[in-house]
């Protein structure tokens, strides 16, 4: 008996410790392992040039990866910035995470299209939100669409986007 009543004042230190660390502790049951964000897909970009024949098309791989654990860091952001083309024109991919008690995934992002006079510019002409959408650890999340150049020509960003939750 007294070796369980020193465990209790143990786990309750424990769990106070936490606290003062501006931890919390994870609910009972929690899924506490750390689960991983991994992005793929692809962009397809088309630098708009004024003569039509001149027009370039690049294919780009999207990739990147987070982690995130409860109850310590619930929340993964993987950025892919490296989808340029011409020389002119740059599409990016932001997706946001929050992994929540029972190890599901919330995702959601945007697609931002640049153009200017060189690919590392920060002109933005387009964005396409990614609206939220959940799966549970071992699931796989999609977005297809078009980012358009809205201020100016006709460059665009086409985007096959995968989000797999483990």
């Amino acid at each position: 008996m007294r070796l369980r009543h020193k465990l209790g004042i143990v786990g309750i230190s424990a769990l106070s410790l936490l606290g003062t660390m501006g931890l919390d502790a994870p609910s009972a049951g929690a899924d506490t392992a750390v689960h991983y964000m991994t992005l793929s897909g692809s962009t397809r970009v088309k630098d708009d040039e004024v003569i039509a024949r001149r027009d370039k098309y690049c294919n780009h791989d999207l990739t990147g990866f987070d982690s995130a654990q409860v109850p310590r860091d619930t929340s993964a952001k993987v950025d892919d910035t490296n989808n340029t083309c011409g020389g002119e024109v740059r599409a990016e991919v932001h997706i946001t995470g929050t992994l929540n008690d029972a190890g599901r995934w919330c995702v959601s992002g945007v697609v931002e299209l640049y153009e200017g006079t060189w690919a590392d510019n920060h002109d933005l002409d387009g964005t396409k939100a990614l609206s939220q959408k959940c799966t549970d650890a071992g699931g796989t999340i999609e977005w297809d669409g078009r980012v358009n150049n809205t201020n100016e020509g006709g460059d665009w960003a086409d985007y096959h986007v995968d989000v797999f939750a483990g």
